[in-house]
């Protein structure tokens, strides 16, 4: 059992959404980046695993928004042509950073994280590097309870107690405390991880790796 008292390493800036059913952390992402579509931004959304790229690449298609697949290698000045894109996360390790730059300089831009990483470095290395292309923006997870690293401490307790602090399946929760517990958890899965070995999806990497 992890203690929610315990220090994690620093962790760059960022907000944090989560909902109890993965259809309705999509719901809300859709909507969020209409708005900011609307209002003449650009989004990025980001996705550590293969699965789950392929996963919301698929659910905006159905919702008909029109958006880019970022593959590694691309080039990012495409951005300057597209509102929205989606991306694998390792995609982002090679891209032009003068090129980000100029585009994120002149363009309200929001970025969407829509799964954590087991380990917690991954997602710090993220964020780290988000800051590094656009510092004064805040990303924004968006995680369910549905998602594979928090059923890895998520109790049937917990989604009880959730309901008895009013909380909806259409409503999001932000709460440093449920953000603590998710850190927490990575932290204990990077203690029992053999290693960290790249995988189509989180459910396999837990399995490969732990």
């Amino acid at each position: 059992m992890f203690s929610f008292f315990k220090k994690t390493p620093k962790i760059p800036e960022f907000e944090e959404k989560v909902w109890t059913e993965k259809a309705h952390k999509y719901q809300a992402l859709y909507e969020d980046l209409e708005k900011t579509v609307a209002e003449g931004g650009k989004v990025l959304i980001f996705a550590h695993f293969e699965k789950t790229f392929e996963e919301i690449c698929f659910v905006l298609a159905q919702m008909k928004v029109n958006f880019y697949q970022f593959a590694k290698g691309d080039n990012t000045a495409i951005l300057s042509l597209n509102q929205v894109a989606v991306l694998q996360t390792n995609a982002l390790i090679n891209a032009n950073e003068k090129s980000l730059n100029a585009i994120f300089s002149q363009t309200y831009t929001q970025f969407f994280v829509i799964e954590h990483f087991p380990l917690l470095t991954n997602d710090i290395a993220l964020l780290e590097r988000l800051a590094e292309i656009a510092p004064k923006v805040k990303p924004v997870f968006y995680i369910s309870l549905e998602d594979a690293v928090l059923q890895q401490f998520v109790t049937e307790d917990f989604k009880q107690l959730l309901e008895k602090m009013g909380y909806r399946a259409e409503e999001s929760i932000s709460h440093s405390m449920v953000s603590k517990a998710i850190a927490r958890a990575q932290e204990n899965i990077e203690k029992q991880a053999k290693g960290n070995r790249q995988t189509y999806s989180a459910e396999e990497w837990l399995k490969t790796n732990l």
